[in-house]
């Protein structure tokens, strides 16, 4: 089954106080457009630092864990033409960039938990 990125207030109403956990809004004009219907759960999963960020991932309600997975599962490839692209090489590196690759290292995260 593919993954369906949800509206902000679907979003919302899935993940209830959890959302509220999102780091700073990202511009969708600094992420491919195949990308942008994932900037929310970039926000979400965006956290910088590993500690934080794992914390964030063992604590995330059951749904929000779900979608991860499923999003990690369906993007993780395409994702490595920008990721492993040459933003990689600039500097500094792009707020969206960082997010996204954040994102990547929650679900990698999680998929050795699970």
């Amino acid at each position: 089954m593919a993954f369906v990125p949800l509206s902000r207030d679907a979003l919302e109403r899935r993940y209830g106080e959890f959302f509220e956990r999102r780091t700073v809004p990202l511009d969708a004009k600094k992420v491919p457009p195949a990308f942008r219907s994932l900037i929310l759960y970039a926000e979400i999963w965006g956290v910088k630092d590993d500690i934080d960020r794992g914390l964030l991932v063992e604590g995330a309600p059951p749904a929000a864990k779900a979608d991860l997975l499923a999003l990690g599962g369906e993007f993780d490839a395409p994702l490595d033409a920008w990721l492993a692209g040459p933003e990689a090489e600039s500097s500094p590196l792009s707020a969206e960039y960082v997010a996204f690759s954040n994102m990547r290292m929650a679900f990698d995260y999680l998929s050795v938990l699970t």
